[in-house]
C-alpha cells in the first residue's frame, strides 16, 4: 500500500510535470467545517477533502488561526495515516506531519504534511484543530517570507496548488432564527427538521453548513445555548427515532424553565 501513496517533495519535479500533462479537468478540494464547543469551551474545527476520485492522495495544508491560539492539530489516521515531508511555508525547512508555529501572534499557525488512501469519493476528514476561543480560521497564511501561501492535493494524476478557503465563527452558529442568541426557538426548529438534507440550510437547523440536519447541529446547538439545560439533552449514535425521542424531553425542559425561570 505504501507504494501507492503520494509525497509531496522537493525530489520529484519530473513526476509533477508528467501529472500535470495528464490532469483531468477538475481536482480535489478542501474546505473548513466547524466541529462544535467541546467540554471545556475549546472550539474544534476540521479540514475536510472533497475527492477527485477514491485513491491515494497528498495534502500539504498551512493553516492561520485569528482569534486566540491553536491548542492542538490531529490527522485522521484512519485515513490519512502517512507523515509526510513537506515545504513548512511558516518554517522555511521540510518538516514531516503535523506542527504548531507563532507566525504573527502565540501559536496562531499550523501545518500539515499528510499522505493516505481515500476509501471513496465522499467528502473526507483529514485533519482536526482545536482552539482556545472562537474567531477566523484560514487555509493558508502569511509564510516566513511575509507572502500568503495556501494548500495543495496531489490526487488522480493532478496536483492543485494555491488552494485557499477561510471560516468564521461566532458563536451564533446554533442562532437558526437570528434573533442574536442560541435559545429554546432554535432547538425546536431543528427538532422540526431534524433528517433534513443534502441542501437544508442555516435557517432549518444546519449548524456545521454540512446541507444536513442532524445531532452534529444538535451538539452545536448544546455548546452554544451554555447551560445545564444543554447536558440534560444526550446525543445518542444509535436510531433517528432514538434521538426524535431526545429531542421530545428536551422541548419540555425547554419550556419548563423558560416559562419559570426560577427552574435555572
Amino acid at each position: 500500500m505504501l507504494a501507492q501513496r503520494l509525497l509531496l517533495t522537493r525530489s520529484a519535479p519530473f513526476l509533477m510535470i508528467c501529472l500535470a500533462c495528464s490532469a483531468p479537468a477538475r481536482g480535489s478540494s478542501l474546505f473548513f467545517r466547524y466541529g462544535g464547543s467541546q467540554a471545556d469551551g475549546n472550539q474544534a474545527w476540521q479540514v475536510l477533502l472533497r475527492p477527485d476520485i477514491a485513491s491515494a492522495a497528498a495534502v500539504e495544508i498551512g493553516l492561520q488561526f485569528s482569534g486566540g491560539s491553536i491548542l492542538s492539530i490531529a490527522p485522521n489516521s484512519e485515513v490519512f495515516d502517512d507523515l509526510n515531508p513537506g515545504e513548512n511555508p511558516f518554517t522555511g525547512t521540510v518538516t514531516q506531519g503535523v506542527s504548531i508555529h507563532d507566525n504573527l501572534g502565540t501559536a496562531d499557525a499550523a501545518f500539515a504534511s499528510l499522505g493516505g488512501v481515500v476509501p471513496t469519493t465522499a467528502d473526507t476528514l483529514v485533519l482536526t484543530l482545536v482552539t482556545d476561543h472562537i474567531g477566523v480560521m484560514t487555509l493558508g497564511g502569511q509564510n516566513h517570507n511575509g507572502f500568503f501561501t495556501g494548500a495543495r492535493v496531489v490526487q488522480n494524476n493532478l496536483k492543485t496548488d494555491g488552494l485557499t478557503a477561510s471560516l468564521q465563527v461566532t458563536g451564533l452558529e446554533a442562532d437558526f432564527n437570528s434573533n442574536g442568541k442560541a435559545d429554546g426557538t432554535d432547538f425546536l426548529i431543528w427538532q422540526r427538521r431534524l433528517g433534513l438534507g443534502p441542501s437544508a440550510s442555516h435557517g432549518d437547523g444546519d449548524a456545521n453548513a454540512d446541507g444536513r440536519v442532524n445531532a452534529a447541529d444538535l451538539a452545536i446547538w448544546r455548546g452554544q445555548y451554555g447551560s445545564p439545560l444543554g447536558a440534560a439533552i444526550t446525543i445518542p449514535e444509535v436510531s433517528t427515532l432514538t434521538l426524535l425521542m431526545t429531542a421530545s424531553f428536551g422541548v419540555l425542559l425547554i419550556s419548563a424553565r423558560e416559562m419559570n425561570p426560577s427552574l435555572s
